[in-house]
């Protein structure tokens, strides 16, 4: 009897185990979540066609399994792709494309907030602004019932941006300060989800100081940006954060070293990460700053870079510049008369 017990009880326990056996399979879903990850990547990378290219197949993996939060998500990726590169009316189809399908489960709020925070985007870029902030507030209003505290100071810097947009600093500065206390919360606890946020709260603010021409608390703002890039190693925010504050070291006539400091700063991480634009910005920088302290082999020596470095159709400017350096009556004092003329001769050419 009791071996019977015995069997009996474990035919209870096996047809228990096999009654909650878990069926799903994930296998396309997280293949989705890969394509994801790597479309993001291409995305920091500024390689558009690359993350268009991984979203899309994300997408095609989404559909294939009926998957419609990631469906949804990936709609609204790669409407915010096309917002990078300016295709506004392909963004705003793959944008409505994912709002329709929000209406199918009240579960989906989520989902919802974010496709309306995109559409809001767009229509930013395109500046309707009346347009773009109905439909921020809409998101805000789902993320605040949702309780997305980071989500909702996003939202809020959207809002901000509008007003800053048209002009009206202090309620964009209001509105960005109250972004940052939101995030200020969770990163005090350590839990704060993307630390970036912050650190672009706080550099807005300063933006937003600057334009109010409160410069000090404009460079207290951009240093603690540069504390959380530095804590976060984001190399491209260091340098941004390096450029604004040599910009703001200018406009509060701080020292010639302290202003060449921070932009030879920022040019050298600009180099580093490759980015050509913005490190024959920078030498332009430098070159200004020491024409105005009165350095004109310097100015020179940047603008001579910066020509190489130059697109062909933009090069005629900077000859141009390195010729009226040299009507300066101060460049007779620098260079000798060969100089003069075998700089002439190399660059009225490019006139």
């Amino acid at each position: 009897m009791k071996n019977i017990y015995i069997i009996s009880l474990l035919l209870i326990i096996l047809s228990s185990c096999l009654t909650n056996a878990n069926y799903e399979n994930n296998d396309i879903k997280n293949l989705a979540s890969d394509n994801t990850k790597t479309a993001n990547e291409f995305l920091r990378r500024y390689e558009y066609q690359k993350a268009l290219e991984y979203f899309k197949e994300a997408l095609d993996n989404n559909l294939m399994v009926d998957n419609l939060p990631g469906v949804i998500k990936n709609y609204a990726d790669i409407g915010r792709v096309y917002i990078l590169i300016n295709d506004f009316d392909l963004s705003l189809e793959y944008f409505n494309t994912a709002l329709e399908l929000t209406s199918e489960d009240k579960n989906l709020e989520m989902e919802k907030a974010y496709v309306l925070n995109g559409i809001g985007e767009v229509y930013y870029y395109l500046k309707e602004y009346k347009i773009s902030k109905k439909f921020f507030k809409k998101a805000l209003k789902i993320e605040s019932s949702l309780n997305n505290t980071e989500n909702q100071a996003l939202i809020m810097q959207n809002i901000a941006k509008i007003e800053r947009s048209k002009g009206k600093y202090d309620k964009a500065l209001n509105q960005f300060i109250s972004s940052a206390r939101l995030l200020e919360i969770p990163f005090k606890w350590g839990n704060l989800e993307n630390i970036k946020n912050l650190s672009l709260t706080y550099y807005s603010i300063g933006q937003t100081y600057s334009k109010l021409e409160n410069y000090s608390k404009a460079i207290e703002y951009i240093k603690k940006a540069l504390n959380i890039d530095r804590m976060i190693e984001n190399a491209s925010g260091i340098a941004d954060d390096y450029y604004a504050l040599g910009v703001l070291a200018e406009k509060s006539n701080m020292s010639f070293n302290e202003v060449l400091k921070y932009f030879e700063r920022s040019r050298n991480i600009y180099k580093i990460l490759d980015n050509v634009n913005q490190y024959v910005e920078l030498i332009n920088k430098i070159a200004a700053v020491y024409y105005n302290n009165n350095d004109l082999k310097k100015f020179y020596e940047n603008k001579r870079i910066a020509f190489v470095l130059t697109r062909s159709d933009a090069k005629k400017n900077i000859a141009n510049e390195i010729l009226e350096m040299l009507k300066d009556e101060r460049a007779k004092n620098i260079f000798s008369e060969d100089e003069i003329l075998e700089i002439k001769k190399k660059y009225s050419k490019k006139k």
